[in-house]
């Protein structure tokens, strides 16, 4: 599998066997997330496993609720878990982190065609939420250390060019893709990019593949991509979306009596 060995694959399923034990829980569906799962690791990275559980079918009618989030922590290894109640509720407001967990291709265990028949993610809170993403982390990281790029800063060009390349495809009515090299796939001959972006940031993303020990990319390309990047965050900083009203909320009323009746 892609970014992911056999041994750590098997690893990683032996480890949520154990979660389900230890919690008494059932794991629905597993992947991995993170700069794995948006394709562009490097031998640093580390793992982010993210998964949707359910509990024992009496844990539902109980007056003190049980916890929705399960946290688990293994050296570099970092494993979240969502009960199906709240990936419900997440999946109403069209919650785009969850959203990534449906389209990623590095699965664990199970999958989740349990979503299938559920209405489609809005793309207007899909957009929102990419705007916001790439703004902020630009804001945090990057403003004031353009020059520098350490490896902080290169994973946060990549972070923001990922958002707003999504931005882009899912304003022109696509279902972006959350893999980068698949996103940028999708702009070649595109006059919104140009050849010459096209290559600084191929060539940006294979630099920090290679733990930021290639040759960086040089300071010209930088620049272009900076400028491009902080094009579009100023426009998606103005884009201003009407949020949509929500879907009828007993359609994800009557799946959980499903999942959790199975």
């Amino acid at each position: 599998m892609e970014n992911v060995s056999k041994e750590m694959f098997e690893y990683i399923n032996k480890q949520l066997d154990k979660i389900e034990k230890e919690k008494n829980i059932k794991i629905l569906y597993a992947v991995e997330a993170g700069s794995r799962g948006w394709g562009f690791s490097n031998e640093d990275s580390d793992y982010d496993v993210r998964f949707i559980f359910k509990r024992p079918l009496n844990d539902y009618f109980t007056i003190n609720s049980k916890k929705d989030v399960i946290d688990y922590f293994d050296g570099d290894l970092d494993y979240t878990g969502w009960d199906i109640r709240k990936v419900l509720n997440l999946h109403w407001k069209s919650n785009p982190n969850l959203r990534e967990w449906t389209k990623q291709k590095i699965v664990y265990r199970g999958d989740c065609d349990f979503l299938n028949d559920l209405p489609a993610f809005s793309p207007v809170t899909l957009k929102y939420h990419y705007g916001s993403l790439a703004h902020n982390n630009w804001k945090r990281y990057v403003e004031g250390n353009e020059g520098e790029m350490t490896r902080r800063v290169c994973k946060t060009y990549l972070y923001a060019i990922r958002c707003i390349l999504a931005w882009i495809a899912i304003d022109d009515g696509t279902d972006a893709p959350i893999q980068i090299d698949e996103l940028m796939k999708y702009f070649i001959d595109d006059d919104r990019m140009g050849t010459r972006l096209y290559a600084d940031i191929l060539m940006l993303i294979s630099y920090y593949k290679s733990n930021c020990k290639k040759s960086k990319p040089d300071e010209r390309a930088i620049e272009n991509i900076t400028t491009f990047i902080t094009a579009y965050l100023e426009i998606l900083k103005a884009d201003k979306p009407k949020i949509e009203d929500l879907s009828d909320i007993e359609i994800y009323n009557k799946k959980l009596r499903e999942v959790i009746l199975e």
